[in-house]
């Protein structure tokens, strides 16, 4: 499917296919592949493109997640458990 067809069927722009395809969360060969030469259209596999976005969605809302736990070093842990001690 084009490149149009294909921001289509995900509710995304062409440019945001572009940027997904750029950034290699849809892999050249596997997700699609340039009909012709050097400068034949590209041609989308909307299925393995779906699972790429879901793949790329669910990994960067993790890493979120991670990025937004306390970390804690040996030194605060100490002085949290101190408090807690002495506060029960």
């Amino acid at each position: 499917m084009s490149r149009k067809d294909l921001a289509k069927a995900l509710l995304c722009s062409e440019r945001t296919v572009d940027n997904l395809a750029t950034a290699g969360v849809f892999v050249a060969g596997q997700d699609f592949y340039r009909a012709g030469l050097k400068s034949g259209p590209l041609v989308f596999n909307l299925t393995t493109c779906r699972t790429a976005m879901l793949q790329h969605t669910a990994a960067r809302e993790k890493a979120a997640r991670d990025e937004s736990a306390p970390k804690y070093d040996a030194q605060h842990l100490d002085e949290l458990i101190t408090e807690l001690q002495s506060n029960g």
